[in-house]
């Protein structure tokens, strides 16, 4: 990871930090920005790799893997951009999807980092179970609680700690690969 990069992902991270302690703090208010949020940066990740694509990619190898993922997160940012007037409890339980999903991505990586012998699979591994395990908590406390704002608590606990995780992921070290 280049500098820019290292203090692109610290930036990341403390505003993560900051919108999860807004969340907490603003339980209405933080359902509303997690969902703008969510949203916006799907379609500005969308519309990048799409732009990528038909900029360079589509001349590459395998270019076409960064078009559909392109067009799926521009299609779920605009849905999610569409979901003002839909109750909050259809609105949680996607946030709760897209979280579980999320988790669910990051231990397939941690695995795949594992079988290639990286040093960091149990780091990615870990921070997928915590994703899991906090879209299940907030499943539960909304299912069974019936409280919207405890869910809220637990996404905002939840991007604190994706936040604190991305901090830590900018200080860490990378290793290179030197081709002989």
């Amino acid at each position: 990871m280049t500098k820019m990069g290292r203090v692109r992902s610290f930036l990341g991270g403390l505003s993560m930090i900051l919108i999860g302690i807004f969340m907490i703090a603003a339980p209405v208010l933080g359902f509303a920005i997690a969902i703008l949020i969510l949203s916006i940066t799907l379609i500005v990740r969308g519309a990048g790799y799409m732009i990528y694509y038909f900029t360079m990619a589509r001349h590459m190898v395998g270019g076409k893997s960064l078009l559909f993922p392109g067009i799926i997160m521009l299609d779920l940012g605009i849905f999610t951009f569409s979901m003002s007037n839909v109750p909050t409890v259809y609105i949680a339980l996607y946030l709760i999807g897209a979280y579980i999903f999320d988790g669910g991505i990051d231990i397939m990586r941690a695995l795949e980092s594992k079988r290639y012998e990286a040093s960091s699979w149990k780091l990615k591994f870990s921070g997928g179970l915590v994703n899991i395990a906090i879209a299940v908590l907030a499943l539960i406390s909304g299912i069974i609680l019936g409280s919207m704002n405890t869910v809220v608590y637990i996404y905002g606990a939840g991007v604190i700690y994706s936040g604190i995780m991305k901090i830590a992921g900018s200080f860490r070290r990378t290793a290179i690969v030197y081709i002989q």
